[in-house]
């Protein structure tokens, strides 16, 4: 062997080597999160809670899901390091009536959107129906299915009520969203997304003029990604 094949097979055993500490250094990475993910998980069934009755009290008027007794999620955060969990959130679950009563609130801003999108060309019919609502029970896990839960927002970073104290997030047959309310129980801002079978839209809602009004939507095709302005204010 010469010079150069002397040095041209010591590159190939240095490429072989830096290519083999490289797969080894993916392998321990992945198999770290992969325990991390696993040591999360075992957290969480050990701290875990089932839906309980407590009382929610927000202060704001007129809202869909009122104040009073509400079956209620505690959503946990995980300290996978320290191997503790915290409370991240209280996750309050509307009555079927008070679901209802949401449909309703976002079935008149839709009509808004309807009327505003008319003279747009093959314009979607983007509706949310919420009138069949799961039955969630006390004791028992969070069931799947059309369901509506409120947040109660923390307070600012100078100890002040934030402009949506409360946000209310849904899902749907065919839609899912968020309803974030003003302190005088007002719609404040309302994002939705419309899912179906090959195209997806995603609508919202602003204030204008003290009023909530359509603002935009845009559409998402599920086979090529495609994102496409519809319709905007």
């Amino acid at each position: 062997m010469g010079l150069f094949g002397f040095l041209h097979h010591n590159k190939d055993d240095k490429s072989s080597r830096d290519f083999d500490a490289t797969l080894a250094a993916i392998d321990r990475e992945q198999k770290r999160r992969e325990d991390d993910w696993r040591r999360r998980d075992e957290l969480l069934r050990r701290d875990g809670r089932p839906l309980s009755i407590e009382r929610l009290e927000t202060g704001v008027p007129g809202l869909p899901i009122a104040d009073g007794d509400h079956l209620t999620k505690h959503v946990l955060s995980v300290d996978v390091e320290a191997g503790v969990t915290r409370l991240s959130r209280v996750e309050w679950y509307a009555w079927p009536d008070e679901a209802r009563e949401l449909g309703v609130q976002i079935g008149a801003i839709e009509d808004d959107l309807a009327a505003a999108i008319s003279g747009v060309r093959h314009a979607p019919r983007l509706r949310t129906d919420l009138s069949h609502v799961v039955a969630q029970r006390e004791g028992d896990d969070c069931a799947d299915g059309a369901r509506a839960w409120l947040a109660v927002m923390p307070l600012t970073k100078t100890g002040r009520t934030p402009k949506y104290p409360v946000e209310i997030h849904f899902v749907a047959t065919g839609s899912h969203g968020t309803v974030c309310y003003l302190r005088d129980g007002r719609m404040g801002k309302v994002d939705v997304m419309y899912v179906g079978r090959s195209m997806s839209y995603e609508a919202a809602w602003r204030m204008h003029d003290q009023h909530l009004a359509p603002a935009w939507v845009y559409s998402y095709d599920l086979k090529s990604g495609a994102q496409t302005s519809v319709w905007g204010a």
